[in-house]
């Protein structure tokens, strides 16, 4: 059986999250705007 709790601790020591302002950059980056976004929902 997995111990959810040593998984849930590695994943907190291991992993990192990009902040609000990263990801608009990536997006400004990659040419990704709201108006292709609504256009592709559509």
């Amino acid at each position: 059986m997995f111990d959810l709790d040593l998984i849930e601790d590695d994943w907190k020591k291991n992993s990192f999250q990009l902040t609000d302002e990263e990801v608009f950059e990536i997006y400004k980056s990659e040419g990704v705007t709201k108006k292709d976004y609504e256009m592709k929902k559509e």
